[in-house]
């Protein structure tokens, strides 16, 4: 049965209106605007229509009073993050959809760059956040080559698509939050497969178009770090950079591009490759392991943003161990708590994970419906905000020392085991992560000072928050 909540409309639409309070910019993606206005205010009906309505008493007032944040409330109906098919995309061509547009498969590279941002707009309008592809330098650079293309044609159709990606589409008049990685060198598992132009296999492989891939990278970095017209930074695609054994033995004018990239942004995320328990090939792997071991957590594919094909998250909620700290006053019933919060975060997860699997099969999300059918292969993810603090509250030190470290490790480690038995409780996947934490860090630091006199926090007295995740301070 709906359980009964009001929202006072006027004070809403002024809020926005007038710029007044944090949660009228909490999204540094979405620019004041009639579209932001709308979308302002719906968010609001439909976070409190899943507090009141989907989720339990107790992860609602769990996440009112901050112990924990349910991030996205706004899209409680749709996940979170999504990774997708790039080759799907090249074989299949845009569409699936009835009633909607089709196009055939990309024979050229201007119409399959184009295809990219046609995807990238339509299913930002079906997740909450990033939507990423794999592999972009390779998977495109035989288009380059059957279409005989000069480099000013490559950077001219780069070019296209990144202006594409950082106009406003989505309501809310935001840019759609993408990730492209690139792999710099090609990947081992696509060198020797067949390349796909034009929706079909040809005889050609991947490796054969190294040169090609490098005209793509190169002219990505020439157009960013320009910027646009005023020299302003593009927000969007964030490109993610795989590392690996071969990285720095080639391509050294490019190289020295992406540092200045760097140097100049901070822009590009890098993916280590080197000494980890991944290959760049698990990236598209993992939408084929359908049976996976649950009695371990296991790392999931790409970074923050840049998730691996068809894999992604379902939703993510972040705990508040400053809170933790301060009520348990030691570690024994800090831990005891911790225990307790997170099968409170596992639950709503779980909840959210049907919500979603049922807007899918109902068509609520349409072309994800079409391209993906499924979240079996998406994580529910828990990260936590205020380490820094917790330390401080329980032992009195900060994370910058040995004591404070040793506190959020083995903090870490019992979080991690907890998603196991969550993995094997439930049968689905689980995963630790640093969540995003701009506009939650404040919102817990705000509901801590209501609820706990005297506890730690950062910042100031008119503007505190936690520190993100069990980030140094």
């Amino acid at each position: 049965m709906a359980r009964k909540s009001y929202l006072d409309f006027t004070a809403l639409v002024d809020e926005y209106i007038r710029q007044d309070g944090w949660k009228a910019k909490t999204n540094s993606n979405s620019n004041y605007s009639l579209s932001g206005l709308i979308s302002h205010t719906s968010a609001s009906v439909l976070g409190k229509y899943a507090l009141y309505n989907l989720y339990s008493d107790e992860a609602r007032l769990a996440h009112d009073r901050g112990f924990i944040h349910i991030h996205d409330l706004a899209h409680s109906l749709v996940g979170y993050c999504a990774g997708w098919s790039l080759q799907k995309l090249l074989m299949d061509g845009f569409g699936g959809v009835p009633g909607q547009v089709e196009t055939k498969p990309a024979h050229h590279f201007s119409t399959a760059v184009q295809h990219v941002v046609y995807y990238i707009n339509v299913m930002y309008q079906e997740w909450a956040g990033a939507q990423a592809f794999s592999s972009f330098d390779t998977l495109l650079a035989p288009f380059v080559h059957f279409d005989h293309l000069t480099y000013r044609q490559v950077f001219q159709e780069i070019q296209k698509l990144v202006h594409s990606l950082n106009l406003p589409s989505r309501w809310g008049f935001e840019m759609p939050f993408s990730n492209l990685t690139f792999d710099w060198i090609v990947s081992p598992d696509l060198a020797e497969q067949n390349v796909v132009v034009g929706g079909r296999l040809r005889k050609e492989k991947y490796k054969e178009f190294q040169k090609e891939a490098d005209m793509i990278n190169r002219a990505f970095l020439e157009v960013v770090v320009k910027g646009d017209k005023n020299g302003r930074p593009f927000t969007f695609p964030i490109p993610t950079y795989n590392i690996t054994k071969d990285f720095f033995e080639a391509n050294g004018e490019n190289q020295e591009l992406l540092f200045k990239v760097t140097a100049k942004f901070g822009l590009p995320y890098f993916q280590n490759y080197l000494g980890s328990n991944l290959d760049p090939g698990s990236i598209r792997a993992m939408c084929c392991r359908l049976n996976m071991n649950t009695n371990e957590l296991i790392r999931q594919p790409g970074n923050l943003w840049a998730k691996g094909d068809s894999t992604g998250s379902v939703g993510v909620v972040t705990i508040n161990l400053n809170r933790l700290a301060y009520l348990g006053k030691n570690e024994k019933k800090f831990q005891k708590l911790l225990q307790k919060y997170l099968k409170i975060a596992k639950d709503s997860l779980e909840v959210k994970r049907k919500v979603v699997e049922k807007s899918m099969a109902d068509g609520l999300m349409p072309y994800s419906k079409h391209y993906l059918g499924t979240v079996r292969n998406h994580f529910s993810t828990i990260g936590v905000c205020g380490g820094n603090e917790a330390c401080v509250t329980l032992i009195g030190k900060d994370l910058s020392t040995p004591e404070g470290q040793k506190l959020m490790l083995q903090t870490l480690r019992f979080i991690k085991e907890e998603l196991v038995k969550f993995q094997k409780e439930t049968e689905h996947l689980y995963n630790l992560e640093a969540t995003p934490a701009e506009s939650t860090s404040y919102r817990f630091a705000l509901l801590d000072k209501k609820y706990c006199p005297g506890i730690t926090l950062a910042g100031s007295k008119e503007a505190p928050y936690l520190t993100n995740s069990t980030q140094l301070p």
